[in-house]
Parts: structure tokens; C-alpha cells; sequence
């Protein structure tokens, strides 16, 4: 988990460098709990791709309460197809105040790489498949 407090600005807030995990024109699927300090919140999810073409951005946004929400959507970062990738970023904001927030089980996974549990016919086992 993590505690976002201190904030000086609504732009401020948790980054996590994700250069080698991004490929252009991928579909990345974002699932994370929030719980704002203060007062229910819009915040936004960033992708932000640094490539040698310029700046390159795909966000969404949600609303985040007091109690622990659980925000789910997705990113698609797209830049000219003969950049090249010089750095990924992904970042969470709000989009007005400066209050603190917690982050917990934070994770992005494009479609194919996701692991889905269910049953095996005939049997009563769960099992990945």
C-alpha cells in the first residue's frame, strides 16, 4: 500500500516508471483501490510515453471516495509509429485539491498476459487456465 500525502499541487502525485512495459498500441487493463483523506474526488490515471517523436499521453478518469474504492479501466498509449519509446510513466493525480490519499493493490496487464481462474468442466477444481 501506499500514502500520498504533502501535496503541494493536484499534479503531484504516485509515479511509476514503466518504460520496459509499455509497447505502442497496447490495450493495458489498470486496477487499483483508492481512499481519499477528505472528501470524495475525480482522479486521473496517465499513461505518459516520452518517445523521440515528443509526448505522447492516454488517461481516464474516476471517482474515488472516503471509503476504499476500487477504480478499474484501461490505457492504450499510441505515438508515430517510427519513434522510439525513451520513457513510460504512470501516474495518479487528482484533478483539484491537494488532499492525501492511499494506493493499494495497484496493477496494469494487458489482456493476453491476464490470468483467469475458473472452473474445470466436470469437476469442482478451479484452476488457471
Amino acid at each position: 500500500s501506499l500514502r500520498v500525502d504533502l501535496r503541494q499541487m493536484n499534479i503531484a502525485g504516485p509515479e511509476q516508471t514503466v518504460t520496459n512495459a509499455v509497447s505502442n498500441g497496447t490495450t493495458y487493463d489498470i486496477s487499483f483501490w483508492i481512499r481519499m483523506d477528505n472528501a470524495p474526488e475525480i482522479v486521473t490515471i496517465e499513461l505518459k510515453c516520452e518517445t523521440t517523436a515528443g509526448v505522447f499521453q492516454s488517461n481516464f478518469e474516476a471517482t474515488a471516495g472516503t471509503n476504499w474504492t476500487q477504480i478499474s479501466g484501461q490505457l492504450t498509449p499510441n505515438w508515430d509509429s517510427g519513434a522510439t519509446l525513451t520513457q513510460g510513466k504512470f501516474r495518479i493525480i487528482t484533478n483539484t485539491s491537494t488532499q492525501g490519499f492511499r494506493l493499494d493493490d495497484a496493477w496494469m496487464t494487458t489482456a493476453e498476459d491476464a490470468l483467469v481462474i475458473g472452473p474445470i468442466p466436470g469437476t469442482w477444481r478451479r484452476e488457471a487456465q
